[in-house]
């Protein structure tokens, strides 16, 4: 947020791009969600995958057409780019599972709580419908 605000303050052409929980093709060392329950549930282990928090999920392809949009044609201002769908980690693990044919009796549903997180996470991110 506070880099936000500072972009605001340039008189130059700016573009801001928001999103939320990025799946698809890793690069690097960050998973994503599916590229992070995806071998668990392969080797046939159990994961746990909270239930009590919502976001759009978004697609880095997706993701990446937008912002090559925004580029070549020049617009400026704050974009808020996110899949359409609203869904919980635990719906996304779920799907995950379905769509590779994995057992999806291994996903196991919590609450956010049982987790020790370094910042607090909000229940709700990306979603604008």
């Amino acid at each position: 947020m506070q880099a936000e605000v500072m972009v605001l303050q340039f008189d130059r052409g700016w573009s801001i791009v928001s999103t939320c929980l990025v799946y698809g093709t890793s690069v690097g060392s960050r998973q994503s969600r599916i590229t992070w329950v995806y071998p668990q549930l392969k080797r046939g282990e159990k994961i746990r995958i909270v239930d009590d928090q919502v976001s759009t999920p978004t697609n880095v392809h997706n993701l990446v057409q937008g912002i090559v949009s925004i580029i070549q044609t020049g617009s400026s201002g704050i974009f808020h780019l996110s899949g359409d769908e609203i869904l919980t980690p635990y719906q996304m693990a779920i799907k995950t599972a379905q769509f590779c044919a994995l057992e999806s009796g291994l996903i196991e549903r919590v609450n956010a709580k049982i987790f020790t997180q370094p910042a607090a996470r909000s229940a709700i991110t990306g979603v604008q419908h």
